[in-house]
């Protein structure tokens, strides 16, 4: 199986941490575009000029500044940029003033989501180009290739992107990055992202990456596969002996894991994204549909990534649905600890639904994880119920407790 994802990309993934909440909420509940961040006297609106913004609220006895009119939007008297040239610097210092933004960057773009960042040196231009090609390759995409997402929700992305979110005074995103202190370390990470191949990491400085190159990272971690038009993959679970054999749709790539036990191989598609939930103190997985694997597919999370980056594997409801050599297992046999409020933790099953995966061997002690039998019925894994909250999470997946030996596992159909 090809060795995925450079650090361009895990960059991205890890910026795309909280940003992506926002697209999801957005396709889920709707969005104020921006408006939530506007002073008392302002409105958040189009305008013929420049990006959506804060706009002031004008009349006879509040005029607006140089280079803007008083102008009819939305129902509303709001100050309108008309003269670019005239107007940019003092749509600038608005916006700064609005923020209370310490950012000594004059750079013009900055706009109301900039944030109290500690960045005391000037963006050289080919940084700030660097970090606008970042940007919108990560999340101008969104406005260009993807539909039904709103400008001023995209506009709002990209300058987060750009200068952070105004939310997390840690973050002083790309700019911030690349006029600090560690501007020599974080450069070559945004530069693989622009210019490099997201599969081998080769980087070709005079070749940019395009909205078609990051379709990956929009169909598997924004959660809005059905407006960025993705294709999931078409053979997940199928039986193979090399990764051209396994589609990837459009995801990074196909991959065969031709290892054991994976009897004659099985394709998965790299990566899918996932969420994550609070539970007992502490984030656990929680996998849903839109991961970029498709309706009959699920998300299972790599035991050794932390940004929310997993393989799609064959989904299934029942054991008699998976291929021979193989069994209905809870997906990934992921356990986790989660905190009891004791102080202690407790062994708990994390519930991914189930996919088709190898199936065990029940003459081999050490063929499930400790804790665990291998049903000689079933040749799938089964957890004990010894534990209260096992019992009742063996019960929310449709299983039954049974006694072998004196101790009863969770069997599933």
């Amino acid at each position: 199986m090809k060795n995925v994802l450079c650090t361009g990309g895990l960059r991205a993934l890890v910026i795309l941490s909280s940003a992506l909440m926002a697209v999801a909420f957005f396709v889920a509940c709707g969005d104020d575009g921006g408006g939530s961040r506007c002073a008392e006297n302002e409105s958040y609106a189009e305008q013929p000029h420049g990006d959506p913004a804060c706009l002031q609220h004008c009349d006879d006895d509040t005029p607006c500044p140089s280079g803007y009119e008083c102008d009819n939007r939305q129902g509303q008297r709001l100050c309108i940029l008309v003269d670019p040239a005239a107007g940019n610097q003092n749509q600038t210092n608005q916006n700064q003033n609005q923020n209370q933004n310490q950012n000594q960057n004059q750079n013009q773009n900055q706009n109301q989501n900039q944030n109290q960042n500690q960045n005391q040196g000037q963006i050289s231009a080919a940084d700030m180009e660097l970090c606008q090609d970042y940007c919108d390759l990560l999340f101008g995409c969104l406005g260009t290739a993807c539909t039904g997402l709103p400008a001023p929700l995209v506009s709002d992305l990209v300058q987060e992107c750009l200068y952070g979110a105004p939310a997390d005074m840690m973050d002083d995103g790309c700019v911030g990055d690349l006029t600090g202190a560690s501007a020599n370390v974080e450069r070559p990470g945004y530069e693989e992202f622009v210019y490099g191949d997201f599969v081998t990491g080769d980087v070709n400085l005079s070749q940019k990456n395009t909205c078609d190159d990051t379709k990956w990272i929009r169909c598997a971690f924004f959660g809005v596969p059905d407006e960025c038009g993705c294709a999931a993959p078409t053979n997940i679970g199928a039986a193979c002996d090399n990764d051209d054999a396994c589609d990837a749709g459009d995801l990074l790539i196909g991959a065969c894991i031709d290892e054991d036990p994976f009897e004659d191989g099985y394709c998965v598609a790299i990566p899918c994204g996932y969420g994550q939930v609070q539970e007992g103190g502490q984030a656990r997985p929680v996998v849903t549909a839109d991961g970029g694997c498709g309706a009959d597919n699920i998300c299972v999370p790599l035991p050794t990534q932390t940004s929310h980056q997993g393989y799609c594997f064959d989904s299934c409801d029942a054991h008699d649905e998976c291929r021979e050599g193989y069994s209905c297992s809870p997906a990934g046999m992921v356990h986790d600890f989660v905190a009891d409020g004791q102080g202690g933790a407790t062994l708990q099953p994390i519930d991914f639904g189930r996919s088709c995966e190898p199936s065990c061997d029940p003459t081999d002690e050490e063929a499930c994880p400790s804790g665990f039998r291998c049903s000689e019925d079933t040749e799938s894994c089964e957890w004990s119920c010894e534990e209260a909250e096992d019992a009742d999470f063996c019960d929310e997946v449709g299983g039954t407790c049974v006694d072998h030996d004196g101790t009863e596992y969770c069997a599933l159909p």
